[in-house]
């Protein structure tokens, strides 16, 4: 009889690296259960070299393993059960899912997990992320409507009931008030196995990928737009969380209720396919959240001018010298011939020349 095998297929921002970092820290006590989160193709406590997507950006960068390279070999573990984890496998194509699937059935009884985030949540969250690896230069709304269509939950899902059945796929909901136990590892656990954690398990409570106040995103914006290369940019990512926690704000979304509405206006019919066909719910509800409320107040600047004085007052003082390359930026690019580089510079600018 074929091991068991739980492909936790992410995604980003549903507190997948909190997941990994619990499931590597808990090797110990998950084999004492049957389970293995095994050594093989992990990087940075998850599995992504077993991805069959390949970002264009690690070929060659990373050793990734094709199914007949590692899924034979695991196969013969002592264990009953194996999971596997990383948001790459998320971005699979269809055609590499079949290949991919037709492959590792071979060795395994397959079984997909994941957890799937409101749109508009995952959406805010997606962005912030991608102004902090420095990848992402634009205000949200520009890319807003690209968004939209990548968060389509079915086409994500529907490859795998292919390959597999409807049957072998998993799908809970990333809502903290529909976890059980409210908490998503407790909830996976319970529900991929039928495991109630005890004292066994070792917790971190530490939030594993943090995200930006919205002044300090937007300030992190910016900078990306003068610099291309991710590395100097990301330099600037712990001081600007630092000052964000040092000096909290009150919290808006960075999207307006109304475009949050548009969004989910846009899912509602293939929520209700996913909770229906794949959660046994007849009601099609998905996400238990009220709606946003269209007369809810909203502030459309995420970056006053005293607050981007603040923050740049914040980096002279603590980090003068991340703060003398961020004067580099801007002087290079208040000369450049390209517009939108020149008028982030001068917007930047505005706010490092009060403290000359």
């Amino acid at each position: 009889m074929a091991k068991e095998l739980t492909i936790h297929i992410g995604m980003g921002k549903t507190g997948t690296t909190a997941l990994q970092n619990f499931f590597w820290a808990n090797r110990r006590p998950l084999s004492k259960l049957g389970i293995l989160y095994p050594k093989t193709g992990i990087m940075s406590d998850a599995h992504h070299l077993l991805s069959p997507h390949i970002p264009k950006f690690l070929l060659g960068q990373w050793d990734f393993q094709t199914p007949d390279q590692w899924a034979p070999k695991l196969s013969q573990c002592k264990e009953d059960k194996i999971l596997i984890s990383s948001e790459l496998i998320a971005w699979a194509t269809p055609e590499a899912i079949s290949a991919f699937c037709t492959e590792v059935k071979k060795h395994f009884d397959i079984r997909i997990l994941v957890y799937l985030r409101r749109q508009d949540d995952i959406i805010m969250a997606t962005y912030n992320q991608q102004v902090k690896a420095g990848a992402q230069k634009r205000d949200l709304h520009h890319i807003l409507d690209n968004l939209i269509v990548r968060f389509n939950y079915l086409d994500k899902i529907q490859p795998w009931a292919d390959a597999l059945g409807a049957d072998k796929i998993l799908v809970r909901a990333y809502e903290k008030t529909q976890f059980h136990n409210g908490d998503i590892r407790s909830d996976l656990l319970y529900h991929a196995y039928g495991v109630e954690p005890g004292r066994t398990f070792s917790y971190n409570h530490a939030d594993a990928n943090p995200r930006l106040s919205n002044s300090t995103m937007e300030y992190k914006r910016l900078i990306n737009v003068l610099e291309d290369n991710r590395e100097q940019t990301v330099l600037f990512n712990a001081p600007l969380a630092e000052y964000a926690k040092k000096f909290p704000r009150p919290q808006r979304d960075i999207l307006s209720p109304n475009d949050r509405i548009k969004i989910l206006d846009h899912a509602t019919v293939v929520n209700e396919s996913i909770a229906i066909n794949y959660m046994g719910r007849p009601s099609g509800i998905l996400f238990d959240a009220p709606l946003p409320n269209p007369d809810d107040p909203w502030d459309s600047n995420p970056l006053p001018h005293s607050e981007g004085v603040a923050i740049s007052k914040f980096l002279q003082q603590k980090y003068p010298k991340l703060f003398q390359r961020l004067q580099s930026f801007i002087q290079r690019e208040r000369d450049s011939i390209k517009p939108f580089h020149k008028q982030t510079a001068n917007q930047l600018g505005r706010f490092t020349d009060e403290l000359s």
